[in-house]
Order: structure tokens, then sequence, then C-alpha cells
């Protein structure tokens, strides 16, 4: 996971070789989560209640958050 400030998906996915990335982050009571495997993207956002918000893990904060996930493919097999 890495604060993905200034990339976008696609760069992402380019720089470090990923298969998948995917963006979450919080503003306010919206939870936005962003997915994009270098053909199709997802987006799944949800408004919740401060309190519920809370609840979830690496949402204790206040403000806005994001991280950036990557799928990377195997390592090669080579000897």
């Amino acid at each position: 996971m890495l604060d993905p400030a200034g990339w976008s998906l696609p760069a992402l996915s380019a720089e470090f070789g990923a298969t998948g990335v995917y963006k979450v982050e919080k503003r306010g009571d919206t939870v936005r989560v962003e997915g994009w495997d270098g053909t199709q993207r997802c987006l799944i956002q949800r408004n919740l209640s401060a309190s519920k918000l809370f609840q979830l893990p690496g949402m204790g904060g206040m403000g806005a958050m994001a991280h950036a996930m990557m799928l990377l493919p195997p390592a090669s097999a080579t000897a």
C-alpha cells in the first residue's frame, strides 16, 4: 500500500507492473473504492455515518485519507 497522491491508477500499474490496482479513499462520511485492471474500471462508493465509519479498520482518523494497493504478477521462477 502507498499514498496515491499524484498517481493515476494506470500510472501505478505501469510503474510497478501490477495486474490490478485499487484506490481506497475516505472523504468525510464517504468511503470510495476504485479498481482498475488495465481494461476495466470499477467504482464503489458508500456514505456512512461517522460512528460506523470509525469501526472500519484504518478509518479512525478525521479528514481525507487515501491508500492505493496493487496486485503484482508472480515473480518469475528463474534459476
